[in-house]
């Protein structure tokens, strides 16, 4: 029976105290003494970006102890070790985590849709036709509702297996940042007010909107006081600033990046990325494609907007597969809270474009009339503001509310607590 040679039993005189211990090996198959590999995996996470691919290396025996040799299955003196994949940190929410987001939206309207069928069918509130319900306030805000709460259920569930972390974490809640700055967001909300206040003195809407006629149902008024207030603003700020945004401003910074004039190596002082002029054109450009779908008109049916998007977006899936195929780096940096920085132009850019469909969602309301309009436009590029420069979606979301509740409050005041609804 052979074992492996035991070291000298010297102390040189450089050992520090003088001890046998504290000696350096002269086994030459101590570890200290065998040369490390190149590229040898030592368990910590690499960069963003760094190569995940799969390779192998030659590295030394877990212990190089003395021990009893045996002689019919040697153990191996230098085994193969593969590489763990790199660990990268996701930017969420991305394109990707959209598109999810609206699967479940589907989901959402047609459980919404089946309720509103069974509350027909037992003539809930005196409705016993859906040409009724359409004009209904306990219907239109029901389904609306409805809708709501399901797609929001989806999303506690499918967004925290996906994400690896809880839903309001991955959407950047972040209620103490909000909680932390309420003056400054009130003020934030005063200053959209008069700016309503001053768009309703110089494009004032339409006299018989669709939104008066709502209001004008006896009880409708309170309701949507509560519901303006509290499940609109979270819902939406949820939809528009929670992912929309976010996934705007990765997308374009992905672009971006692509562009060969593209230069990720430079980051301004607050470390988010730069780009060129002709890169962040670029990326504006190939971003802006789809909301081309938006465009109304009369002989373009809402099939084929959906068509036209979705061929966008396999476009835009095919190219980013063969971006990663090239094992390129295409994400922005990340801080220490998991949010991205962005760069200037894809925060810009992301928020007019998600202003844009948030405006266009409430247009039917003021039977698309200029001011209103604009108005939307103003206030949404706020809470895009507030969203990215506090990296707090609750803080958006308190700003929605507190404007939504002093323009309730007013209508309250001047209908003499909504019961002169022609003075509105």
């Amino acid at each position: 029976m052979s074992t492996y040679p035991e070291p000298a039993p010297n102390v040189p005189e450089d050992s520090p105290n003088g001890r046998l211990e504290d000696a350096p090996s002269t086994d030459p198959l101590a570890p200290e003494n065998l040369p490390t590999p190149p590229g040898e995996w030592t368990g910590e996470p690499e960069e963003p970006g760094a190569s995940s691919d799969t390779t192998n290396f030659i590295v030394t025996p877990a212990t190089l102890e003395p021990q009893a040799a045996d002689v019919e299955n040697p153990p191996p003196l230098f085994v193969s070790y593969t590489r763990p994949p790199t660990v990268r940190e996701e930017r969420i929410p991305h394109a990707g985590h959209l598109a999810l987001l609206a699967l479940l939206g589907i989901f959402g309207s047609f459980g919404a849709e089946m309720l509103v069928l069974l509350a027909v069918k037992f003539h809930l509130w005196g409705i016993s036709k859906l040409s009724q319900a359409a004009t209904d306030y306990h219907y239109t805000l029901g389904n609306e509702a409805a809708q709501y709460f399901i797609t929001f259920a989806g999303c506690l569930v499918v967004f925290p297996a996906v994400w690896q972390r809880p839903f309001f974490d991955g959407i950047h809640w972040n209620s103490d940042v909000a909680l932390e700055r309420i003056r400054r967001l009130v003020g934030a909300a005063i200053v959209c007010f008069f700016a309503a206040m001053i768009n309703g003195i110089l494009m004032p809407g339409p006299v018989n909107a669709p939104i008066d006629e709502l209001f004008r149902a006896p009880g409708a008024a309170w309701v949507l006081f509560g519901f303006g207030v509290t499940l609109a603003p979270f819902f939406e700020e949820m939809a528009f600033r929670g992912f929309l945004l976010p996934s705007l401003c990765t997308a374009f910074d992905w672009v971006a990046r692509q562009f060969p004039s593209g230069k990720p190596q430079m980051f301004d002082a607050a470390g988010r990325p730069e780009w060129g002029p002709g890169a962040s054109v670029w990326a504006m450009v190939i971003i802006g494609i789809p909301f081309l779908a938006l465009i109304p008109h009369p002989a373009v049916h809402l099939f084929e907007r959906i068509l036209f998007v979705l061929v966008w977006a396999s476009a835009m899936a095919l190219w980013w597969g063969r971006t990663l195929a090239r094992n390129r780096s295409v994400d922005p940096p990340i801080d220490g809270h998991y949010h991205p920085r962005w760069s200037i132009p894809a925060m810009g850019a992301a928020s007019v474009f998600t202003s844009v469909p948030f405006a266009m969602l409430h247009g039917a309301q003021t039977s698309w009339s200029l001011g209103p309009f604009l108005l939307l436009i103003f206030v949404s590029l706020v809470l895009c503001w507030i969203r990215l420069s506090t990296r707090s979606l609750a803080a958006s979301t308190m700003v929605h509310a507190f404007y939504n509740f002093m323009l309730f409050s007013l209508m309250l005041f001047h209908t003499s607590g909504f019961k002169h609804l022609d003075r509105m």
